[in-house]
């Protein structure tokens, strides 16, 4: 890619993320199917912006914000393939952040510190949405093509990601904390066999969460926590 054109690119590409932004976001119900089948066959283009430009904040918001509110506005419309694209890309997607901002020991800006709160608040947002699919799926007790991908998995992998960039700081923002716990017992409380069966460095990191969550200020993270921790005490006995 040529240097010199780099800028150029980069402003364009933001462009186009918030028109596709527009789109997601247009309250013209009326227009659901075109607005699905437009977006989804772009979801894998767009993950390649983030692979191109993940260096760029501004860029990496609004792609991880694109992502959350298709998947909040969409993810009980779409068809099973467009499930599926989204899932996939989704993972990817987090993935590619994760890879480009898990910086461990290097001192960040209050603007970097900021911008972390921004965008694994988006990160951990869509993937509440996308376990959301699974619940509903499992509750109606639908048969669908969607079973070919393994929602729990998506789920599991995109909070591995997540949880290399979180960290006690992180967590005392209020929305983000109560969000990230949410997600972890939701998932714990519900895919007890999928958890105990984690990688033992990401099980191990979950649990350590957990007790940081047992002492944290907010009374339903403490007691979240706790009844995440204690079920699955009892299950190793």
């Amino acid at each position: 890619m040529n240097q010199s054109n780099q800028p150029f690119l980069l402003e364009a590409a933001i462009m186009c993320v918030e028109l596709y932004a527009g789109v997601v976001r247009s309250p013209d119900v009326s227009n659901n199917k075109r607005i699905t089948e437009f977006t989804s066959r772009s979801l894998p283009h767009l993950v390649g912006l983030m692979n191109h430009f993940s260096d760029d904040l501004v860029l990496c918001e609004n792609l991880l914000s694109l992502f959350r509110d298709f998947a909040e506005h969409y993810i009980f419309s779409i068809c099973d393939a467009e499930c599926l694209v989204l899932f996939n890309t989704s993972a990817e997607l987090l993935k590619s952040y994760s890879l480009r901002h898990c910086t461990k020991g290097r001192m960040k800006s209050s603007v970097e510190e900021n911008q972390d709160y921004n965008d694994i608040l988006a990160c951990i947002q869509l993937l509440i949405h996308l376990s959301s699919k699974d619940f509903l799926d499992i509750a109606n007790n639908v048969e669908s093509g969607i079973k070919t991908v393994d929602v729990t998995k998506v789920v599991f992998f995109g909070l591995e990601q997540m949880i290399h960039l979180m960290n006690h700081g992180l967590l005392q923002y209020p929305p983000l904390c109560s969000h990230f716990f949410y997600l972890v017992s939701s998932m714990i409380d519900c895919y007890d066999e999928q958890f105990c069966a984690l990688p033992g460095d990401l099980f191990k990191m979950i649990v350590e969460t957990l007790f940081f969550g047992m002492c944290h200020s907010d009374v339903l993270v403490a007691k979240s926590s706790l009844r995440s921790l204690s079920s699955k005490s009892c299950a190793f006995k």
